[in-house]
């Protein structure tokens, strides 16, 4: 299972992932969940949207402005993780959905490659903890909002 996209927007919370099955990729997702996730969830979701704060550089009054709400994983032609955060952003005319800047996995072979858009191994260890997070939500690990009870009577 490799999970795709984590986003929580509007008290709902939506994950796409993949498992092999062959020669392909079957892809799931669970769309527009009510059910609350677990506090470690929403935990990491702040300790992202904290990481992504500080590596814009904009300061604290862009931060207060700033919501993420969810992020996606592509892989590029070589395989490397490329990352893609969207947040609502308010930029002093209101709030505004905004796709950020595409985030680089580290090199796995060019341990010294740097960059604006590469994650540090912090940063990426902080999305990875997150998608984890995400999976165990899509396999039920949540607060359940509605339950169908038999209504035995």
């Amino acid at each position: 299972m490799e999970v795709t996209q984590v986003k929580r927007l509007n008290d709902q919370t939506t994950v796409i992932w993949t498992t092999p099955n062959g020669q392909h990729l079957e892809y799931h997702e669970l769309v527009n969940c009510p059910d609350v996730p677990e506090q470690g969830f929403r935990e990491q979701m702040l300790l992202v949207e904290a990481g992504l704060v500080a590596k814009t550089g904009f300061g604290e009054k862009f931060g207060k402005g700033f919501t993420l709400t969810g992020i996606s994983m592509t892989r590029n032609a070589a395989g490397r993780r490329q990352f893609t955060p969207s947040a609502k952003v308010n930029f002093g005319w209101g709030e505004t959905g905004s796709a950020l800047s595409l985030l680089l996995e580290p090199d796995a072979e060019n341990k010294r490659t740097t960059g604006a858009n590469v994650l540090t191994e912090r940063e990426l260890t902080q999305i990875e903890t997150l998608f984890k997070l995400g999976a165990k939500y899509a396999a039920g690990e949540r607060h359940q909002a509605k339950l169908e009870l038999d209504k035995a009577g």
